[in-house]
């Protein structure tokens, strides 16, 4: 049952209505909102290979059965149980599993850690963590948009301390203990931004064949956007973290990609792809100066070629307009029976906390002024709840418009039960205004 919601009192001014892509024209009011839930699966292993760092991306295969993808370093194929949903107790068959993506650190089937040691410098968008963070289904075709780091990172396995060094910069540098990412005394996870690299990359399948190993791997199309000023200097300095957190809106003649970048010109930034005959994007083009005509990538680009790392590609735009605030994540779904979008995001607002919002569009670039959901202020990453959020349908499922009157927002937060990231979701309806 869905409860009438008390707002936040609003006492600071929206700090992003005076930038080009903002529309003061509509508002999104929440007339209902359910309490939180986690999963009832929580700390379900997915055969001890996987967490569920990010929300599962649920589909319905073409006999009835759901099966869903776990990512995180590497993602999972896992097969859900007749009649359950994600939320459910007892919703995986662990019998099916499969690791369809994988950071060049772990070994194929195994999910077992490569040493430091015997890590090639190939593959550098995928080194430490290659996780499907969205995807979408057209003619027979699965294809996917994932998140790649290349990162200093450092942990223990039985004992051992691990360290791994980014393979951006010059691999002759060395560095301290501190300039690693990894956990604090608390046990939190903390990336280390000096030394880290993201990616957005993209990869595709036919759908029957997601149930095997490695099975997004093959046809790996490597990055498809860059930052506006490339990933290091001509010194091999970091020019910012890079491109992070994407996710994936179609219709029938496009692709659209959202995604931070966090580097010079940075921002939540939208990218579009034509489709081809068979549902697959074609070349991708970033917005900018009101309309898709810039180059995603730098002229010439070869993903295998790391000169392309110093290389600009075109400029683009911060559609939501928040130079002070830092997106995780920006999702966006069609509202049924309108011409328009919702998006959710969640952010780090510059008064010192993180809080996920949502916001309404009639183009997917001209956006609304926020509205926070309540009870969602947090003053600490740890502390939050519905990390990386996604809107889906009332079966917890990856589709690309929803009914306004019943949908969930699904993304992850640390359990209380288990201590680890869990799924987790709240219901709602919405009315433009």
């Amino acid at each position: 049952m869905l409860n009438k919601i008390t707002f936040y009192t609003e006492e600071e001014k929206d700090i992003n209505q005076n930038h080009e892509c903002y529309d003061g024209t509509l508002k999104v009011d929440i007339t209902g909102y359910s309490d939180l839930f986690f999963t009832k699966s929580a700390g379900f292993k997915f055969n001890n290979w996987a967490w569920t760092e990010t929300a599962p991306l649920v589909f319905n295969s073409k006999n009835n059965n759901a099966y869903a993808l776990i990512p995180s370093s590497k993602t999972i194929y896992q097969p859900i149980n007749t009649g359950k949903t994600v939320m459910d107790e007892y919703a995986f068959d662990n019998t099916g599993s499969h690791m369809v993506t994988r950071s060049e650190n772990i070994n194929k089937g195994t999910a077992y850690q490569i040493k430091p040691k015997e890590l090639g410098n190939q593959t550098y968008w995928r080194r430490n963590y290659y996780g499907v963070f969205d995807a979408y289904r057209k003619n027979g075709n699965f294809v996917a948009v994932i998140h790649g780091e290349n990162k200093n990172d450092a942990f223990s396995i039985n004992g051992e301390k691990l360290y791994y060094n980014n393979s951006i910069e010059p691999i002759s540098r060395k560095y301290n203990d501190n300039e690693y990412s990894g956990r604090d005394s608390e046990g939190v996870y903390h990336d280390s931004p000096k030394h880290y690299f993201a990616f957005v990359g993209l990869s595709s399948c036919r759908e029957d064949e997601l149930q095997g190993d490695d099975s997004l791997m093959i046809n790996d199309r490597g990055p498809i956007t860059w930052p506006e000023f490339g990933y290091i200097d001509e010194n091999g300095n970091s020019r910012g973290c890079g491109l992070r957190h994407p996710s994936i809106f179609c219709n029938d003649e496009y692709v659209y990609i959202t995604y931070l970048e966090q580097s010079e010109n940075g921002g939540t930034k939208i990218i579009r792809a034509k489709k081809d005959k068979d549902g697959f994007p074609c070349e991708f083009y970033k917005y900018s100066q009101g309309d898709f005509t810039q180059n995603a990538l730098p002229r010439d680009f070869n993903k295998n070629d790391t000169a392309f790392l110093k290389m600009p590609s075109g400029n683009s735009v911060d559609i939501l307009g928040m130079s002070k605030c830092k997106t995780m994540r920006f999702h966006i779904a069609k509202i049924t029976g309108t011409d328009l979008f919702l998006g959710v995001q969640e952010m780090f607002h510059p008064l010192g906390y993180i809080t996920v919002v949502l916001r309404v569009s009639r183009d997917l670039v001209h956006w609304s002024k926020y509205t926070e959901l309540p009870n969602m202020r947090f003053a600490k990453w740890h502390l939050g709840m519905l990390h990386y959020p996604r809107i889906v349908n009332a079966r917890f499922e990856t589709v690309s418009e929803i009914d306004p009157k019943n949908f969930y927002i699904i993304g992850t937060a640390l359990s209380p039960v288990t201590g680890a990231d869990e799924t987790q979701a709240v219901q709602l309806s919405i009315e433009i205004i």
